[in-house]
């Protein structure tokens, strides 16, 4: 075979594999996307149930059997203290996430009656349905008083 030839059937291959490469990269940024808004929408409706009266009954319907455990033998002192935020007023959504099909790390924002919040969540995906297996409420207030800050300053 001529070298012309073999120059030419290398210079098909790369552009393939070129194509399969950007072909995959731009599915892979679309479903990162699609998983983004998916969790969001799960993420506005668990807290929006969770927030309406942050009953111990309405957070069970959300948790692992995991985090279900751990809360009967540890308590929900922790979790007591989040209602003191109120009923959730607006979702403002994940600014930060980590997404396999079962599970997910994520960092959300949203604003409460009583203030806004950041939250970090771990979630799991049990037959379809998205369970809380750990959660971290911030009130703004403690972000800004631990950066000494008061709401409306700056550093």
């Amino acid at each position: 075979m001529e070298r012309s030839h073999k120059i030419a059937i290398i210079l098909v291959i790369v552009t393939i594999v070129i194509g399969v490469f950007v072909y995959f990269s731009m599915y892979a940024a679309k479903t990162a996307l699609e998983t983004k808004n998916d969790l969001d929408q799960v993420v506005n409706e668990i807290l929006s149930d969770i927030s309406e009266d942050w009953s111990h009954e309405a957070f069970l319907l959300h948790a692992t059997p995991e985090l279900k455990i751990w809360l009967e033998y540890n308590g929900w002192t922790e979790l007591d203290k989040y209602g003191q935020l109120g009923k959730m007023t607006k979702y403002i959504g994940i600014t930060d996430f980590k997404s396999t099909d079962d599970d997910a790390t994520l960092t959300t924002l949203a604003n409460f009656e009583n203030g806004d919040a950041k939250l970090i969540m771990y979630i799991m995906n049990l037959n379809d349905h998205w369970k809380i297996h750990n959660l971290r409420i911030t009130p703004a207030k403690d972000i800004l008083n631990s950066a000494g800050l008061q709401k409306g300053e700056q550093k």
